[in-house]
């Protein structure tokens, strides 16, 4: 016998734990912990921009919500990983960074035909010196040519958009405020799951940590009885 743990499973790799887990008869429980939900694929993702490439997706997972086409989409998943607990202490929203970010799409938007490009920009922004340069490292990131637009170009998009910061600050605290319920959808989806297994007798959703230490704070539990190890 044996018990599967997974501290922090990133995207896909909680879904693909719970379903080995039901299918192992060796396995006599399991206890794990997501994060990433960005990273998630979906099945059915109507937005058109992400196609899983494989057949198997982490959400939904259970037959329920795959019956209802549940479907989030990265923006939803990326506003699930926000950490309420700290934003509400003042921690977690670097609002600069989101900023510099938006900013850059509108540039990339009016002069790059290729603005949704599959490529990321990174963590850019701790390396950046100014908002030009950060463009300069952002565009350069994304292999686009950073010639096209002089220093005074980049720079007169960030005194044109400094001025909705206020804006921009309310729409993410209304991102991060939603955040539990898009998490929660995500955590029940995979309870549901194990509720669905005859060979799980019991599955539950534990929190284990402190939010303010570890955001991803709640566990997906699930036990096997010895009775229903025998059957399977």
């Amino acid at each position: 016998e044996a018990v599967v743990v997974g501290l922090h499973t990133c995207g896909d790799l909680a879904a693909s734990t719970l379903r080995m887990f039901a299918a192992k008869p060796e396995l006599s429980a399991v206890c794990g912990v997501g994060c990433c939900y960005h990273l998630l694929s979906e099945e059915f993702n109507l937005d058109g921009l992400e196609k899983p490439l494989q057949t198997v997706c982490g959400f939904p997972l259970s037959q329920y919500l795959c019956n209802q086409s549940w479907f989030c989409g990265r923006n939803a998943r990326m506003s699930a990983c926000l950490a309420l607990e700290r934003v509400s202490l003042g921690q977690g929203i670097q609002m600069e960074s989101l900023f510099y970010r938006a900013v850059l799409h509108v540039i990339l938007r009016d002069h790059y035909s290729s603005y949704k490009s599959e490529k990321r920009v990174g963590n850019v922004y701790s390396k950046a010196k100014s908002f030009v340069d950060y463009v300069r490292r952002a565009l350069r990131r994304l292999e686009l040519d950073d010639s096209k637009l002089c220093d005074s170009d980049i720079q007169s998009y960030h005194d044109t958009y400094e001025a909705r910061m206020d804006e921009m600050h309310a729409f993410n605290l209304l991102k991060v405020t939603l955040a539990p319920c898009i998490e929660g959808l995500i955590l029940l989806d995979r309870l549901c799951y194990l509720k669905e297994q005859e060979n799980v007798s019991f599955s539950a959703l534990v929190q284990l940590f402190d939010p303010l230490l570890s955001p991803r704070c709640y566990a997906v539990v699930g036990l096997k009885s010895h009775a229903m190890k025998l059957k399977s």
